[in-house]
């Protein structure tokens, strides 16, 4: 498919009222795919429309405390809680009782904190009283610290709140301080409301800025044109708080364009022509590379010898044809954005999309593959396969060597209780004591009540023996899925807890299996 015509193609799929793809090369943009609206007055997106990029934040989170670093001022090697004087670790069922929690697990995402994404992406706003009593209550552990990979938001509010008390700044503007000016992102923000007035006055390099939607099949007074018979609900954004430093930024196509090219640049030799991005910057270039090494393993090798990782704040994919790609997601309630570049041939796509995790990094991989797939990358890519080889063997040795039993919450198998008897007793409803608020902000009670009914209309009337049933199938001890025998198949139910005390249900999901 041409690349012109990608952004339409998502557009006629239903994926989000608008999608904005770009592709960089050199650090210029060579091209862009744009289509739909991107706000209730009817606005196209543009390479200078600002998205939330949700996720994508992090990689400037992780530059702020690798630039403290630099400067002297901590280690990665401190423990968090040398910077963060009330945080209650509460240790996993079957590992030490005083963990120690260093910042380098933090920003490589293996402190041993529960997959977090329901719950965190609506924290963004809370108070940094609020964030201060959560740490005091307690945050929970679902393994032991640099034991194996676990995504974690709350892990990079703690970061967040890390660059705080060190530099003596608030984080919000300690990054506008150290990276947005001298990198010139002038259409990157932390608030509508910033970025309105940067607008106003003429500081802003953006020109307009994208609402964020919600799906919504049960009624909508105001749907975005051509995309019945889906509407798309209006969210509210969110302001700034102590959870910005997981998420909070708005940013144009031209500006994460930019960052991704200061990024890579690193890797290149510093006096090449044809590159529009200066090597200057807060970051060495050594530093820079160090954000994009793999340090955490994420998962096995596929059978192509593709492996995936974490480095500081960014994906590292040792790709098994093409060779490092480096990267980042970001969902956010009514945003989904996605920045993936090949640092051994220069190349970059950026996507944004306004819907709810609309999953916008589909098009962006296929989009750099196949520009990778045209180029001839061949002799370079297995040379620089042949060093990741080596490294990736390392690291995977040692993240999946020994995995550590799973010893489940008393709460998560709490809530399994919970939320079956909601399941076989329509009309009822659960409070707070069972989930978590952001359940309700995901989907109201009416419509979720309606789509299990939709469920179990599917899958007939659910038994009442527990007889039949297989055993609960356990990611984490926060994480759990099970299937309730039915006379058609069965009802899947998923569950995951937040990593808060006391825990409560984050995500709940249910889906007929026939």
């Amino acid at each position: 498919m041409d690349f012109h015509n990608r952004a339409q193609a998502r557009l006629s799929e239903g994926r989000a009222p608008a999608t904005a793809l770009a592709a960089f090369s050199g650090g210029a943009r060579i091209g862009q795919s744009l289509a739909g609206i991107v706000d209730g007055r009817g606005s196209v997106p543009e390479t200078t429309t600002a998205f939330r990029i949700a996720s994508c934040t992090k990689s400037f989170t992780a530059a702020a405390i690798l630039l403290l670093r630099d400067r002297g001022q901590l280690s990665l090697d401190d423990d968090a809680r040398e910077y963060l004087s009330t945080l209650k670790i509460m240790g996993c069922m079957n590992g030490p009782e005083n963990p120690v929690m260093t910042l380098h697990m933090l920003l490589s995402m293996c402190s041993g904190l529960p997959t977090d994404d329901p719950w965190a992406d609506r924290q963004e706003s809370m108070s940094h009283g609020d964030f201060e009593d959560l740490m005091s209550h307690g945050v929970r552990l679902v393994r032991s610290p640099g034991s194996a990979y676990e995504y974690s938001n709350l892990g990079y509010a703690m970061l967040g709140k890390v660059v705080e008390r060190v530099s003596g700044v608030g984080y919000r503007r300690f990054i506008e301080r150290e990276f947005l000016e001298p990198l010139k992102l002038n259409g990157t923000a932390f608030s509508k409301e910033t970025m309105l007035a940067q607008m106003a006055d003429r500081t802003s390099s953006a020109t307009t800025i994208a609402t964020g939607y919600r799906k919504n099949t049960r009624g909508n007074t105001a749907p975005i044109p051509d995309q019945q018979p889906y509407n798309w609900e209006e969210l509210p954004t969110t302001g700034p708080g102590a959870f910005s430093a997981i998420g909070g930024l708005f940013s144009t196509l031209d500006d994460m364009g930019r960052w991704a090219a200061w990024l890579q640049e690193a890797f290149h030799d510093e006096h090449a022509t044809g590159s529009t991005v200066a090597s200057a910057g807060p970051l060495c270039r050594e530093t820079r590379r160090e954000m994009q090494d793999m340090h955490q393993v994420s998962e096995p090798a596929d059978v192509d010898g593709t492996v995936n990782g974490y480095g500081y704040g960014l994906v590292v994919q040792h790709h098994g044809l093409y060779g490092t790609v480096i990267g980042h997601s970001g969902g956010y309630p009514g945003f989904s954005a996605h920045m993936r570049w090949h640092p051994g041939t220069g190349n970059i796509v950026v996507g944004f999309e306004n819907a709810t995790y609309s999953k916008v990094g589909v098009a962006v991989r296929a989009l750099l593959e196949e520009r990778l797939a045209r180029k001839m990358v061949g002799a370079g890519a297995a040379s620089q396969r042949a060093v990741q080889r080596q490294e990736v063997l390392e690291l995977t040795a040692s993240a999946v060597a020994v995995p550590e039993p799973i010893v489940s919450w008393p709460e998560t198998i709490q809530a399994m209780a919970a939320v079956e008897e909601l399941v076989r007793s329509p009309g009822s409803t659960l409070g707070n004591e069972v989930f978590s608020p952001n359940v309700v902000q995901d989907m109201p009670w009416e419509e979720r009540r309606a789509a299990m009914e939709a469920a179990l209309a599917v899958v007939g009337p659910l038994a009442d023996s527990a007889d039949e049933r297989t055993p609960p199938r356990w990611e984490t001890a926060a994480s759990v899925e099970w299937d309730l025998p039915a006379r058609g198949g069965d009802l899947r139910i998923r569950v995951k807890m937040t990593p808060v005390d006391p825990p409560r249900v984050q995500l709940l999901e249910i889906s007929p299996r026939t």
